[in-house]
C-alpha cells in the first residue's frame, strides 16, 4: 500500500506518459487481507500525453487526483477482489476487476472518494471467463497509416487456464501466450508475451460487445502512442 507525496491542487506540467488506472467489477468469499489508509495525506497526479499534427509537445493544465496504491502477495490459480469501506467495522463494496494471482506481488491504484477509506482484499478461486471461452478471430489494424492489416486469432481455455494467440498475414506469423491480469463480466486484460515471430509483446484489453463479438485492443506499454492495434473479433 503506497501513496505519493502531496502535490498542489493545480499545476502547469509538461505532458507525460499516462499512468496505470483502475477498472471496475465484483466477487466474494475466500481469505482476505485488510489495509487502512487516510487518503488526505496522499495525492497522485495522472499525466496526459497529447500529440499535435506537428508532433510538438504542448503545455497543458492537469488536475490532481488523490489515490492509493494497494499491493498484496498472491498465489497462482486464485483470484483477488479488492473491497472498500469508509469505517471499521463497515459495509464492504467491491471496487475494480478481479485480479489474477501470479505467485508474486500484484497491486492496483484506486481513486479517493472519501477522506478516509479502508481496503480489504478477498481471495477466491479463479473463475472462468465464460463469455470469452473459445476461439476468436478478426482482422487487426495498426495505428500507423502505412501498416498492413493482419489476422488475430485468440484462444481461451478456462479449464486449463490456457490463453494464447496467433497473429499472421502473408508476410509474417507470430505466436503468443496471454498472461491474464484482471477480468470481469465484460472485460479481460492480458499481457501478450511473444513466443515466436517478429511481433512485439504488449498489453491486451478484450471487451465484450455481444455473445459473438468482442473489441480487441493491443498497445505497447512503453509507448502506447507509438504502437497500437485494434480489431473486432468474432467467435468461431
Amino acid at each position: 500500500m503506497k501513496t505519493a507525496q502531496a502535490i498542489p491542487s493545480l499545476k502547469h506540467l509538461k505532458p507525460q506518459a499516462p499512468k496505470r488506472r483502475p477498472a471496475g467489477a465484483k466477487a466474494s468469499g475466500g481469505r482476505s487481507l485488510l489495509f487502512g489508509v487516510s487518503l488526505k495525506f496522499g495525492l497522485w497526479c495522472f499525466g496526459v500525453l497529447i500529440w499535435s499534427l506537428s508532433a510538438a509537445s504542448q503545455e497543458i493544465t492537469l488536475s490532481i487526483m488523490p489515490s492509493v496504491h494497494v499491493t498484496w502477495p498472491t498465489i497462482t490459480n486464485e483470484a483477488y477482489q479488492v473491497e472498500v469501506s469508509t469505517n471499521l467495522p463497515g459495509n464492504w463494496t467491491p471496487v475494480g476487476d478481479l485480479i489474477e494471482g501470479t505467485g508474486g506481488t500484484v497491486g492496483a491504484w484506486f481513486e479517493q472518494t472519501f477522506p478516509q477509506e479502508f481496503f480489504m482484499v478477498q481471495q477466491t478461486g479463479a473463475s472462468g471467463i465464460n463469455w470469452l471461452e473459445g476461439v476468436w478471430q478478426g482482422t487487426t489494424y495498426q495505428a500507423s497509416s502505412n501498416s498492413v492489416p493482419f489476422t488475430t486469432q485468440v484462444s481461451i481455455s478456462n479449464g486449463s487456464r490456457g490463453f494464447s494467440a496467433v497473429f499472421s498475414n502473408n508476410t509474417f506469423n507470430c505466436t503468443a501466450t496471454f498472461q491474464l491480469l484482471s477480468y470481469s463480466d465484460t472485460e479481460a486484460r492480458f499481457y501478450s508475451q511473444i513466443q515466436s515471430g517478429p511481433c512485439l509483446s504488449g498489453a491486451v484489453v478484450v471487451t465484450r460487445i455481444n455473445p459473438t463479438n468482442a473489441l480487441y485492443n493491443w498497445y505497447y506499454p512503453a509507448g502506447p502512442t507509438l504502437a497500437s492495434a485494434f480489431a473486432v473479433l468474432t467467435k468461431r
